[in-house]
């Protein structure tokens, strides 16, 4: 495992806005509110997966650059992109903390694979929004406060 103190943040953004239908202002209100409850470095890198190209223009328009964007459309499409760096770029090796900003529980098999690699898993996800499973099989838990992702549509 690599020993840098890096860190690699997943973030599934229309799971964590609730909704697919995103908008660069909302999309900036809630990089602050996750900047600030996963304490997010500078050095930390992101990569961040929409399921819309109305989506990615909206990351694009949001300024949230220099992030890694991955688009794939269709049902569970950021889903499926952001389990494919989990499972096949060999991030247990890269990173020291993995944080996955998603409460689906399609990332399962992913955290849990990333676990038995020695990987440190966080997950953040709206309360009352985290998979079960989700939460059985990541080291440690981070939950956004609903009120505080309702606050940012407003």
């Amino acid at each position: 495992m690599n020993t840098a103190n890096r860190t690699l943040h997943l973030i599934d953004l229309e799971n964590q806005l609730g909704t697919g239908c995103i908008k660069a202002d909302e999309i900036t209100k809630f990089m602050a509110l996750y900047r600030d409850v996963t304490h997010m470095q500078e050095t930390d890198h992101v990569i961040i997966a929409v399921s819309s190209s109305a989506g990615l223009l909206e990351l694009a328009m949001a300024g949230t650059t220099p992030y890694r964007y991955l688009h794939k459309s269709g049902k569970d499409g950021a889903d499926h992109e952001l389990q494919n760096v989990m499972l096949l770029e060999n991030i247990a090796e890269r990173f020291d903390r993995i944080v996955l900003a998603s409460g689906d529980g399609g990332f399962v098999d992913a955290v849990l694979a990333l676990g038995q690699e020695g990987a440190y898993v966080t997950v953040v996800g709206r309360t009352g929004h985290i998979s079960k499973r989700l939460q059985l099989v990541a080291r440690s838990m981070i939950e956004l406060p609903i009120y505080d992702i309702e606050r940012l549509a407003a």
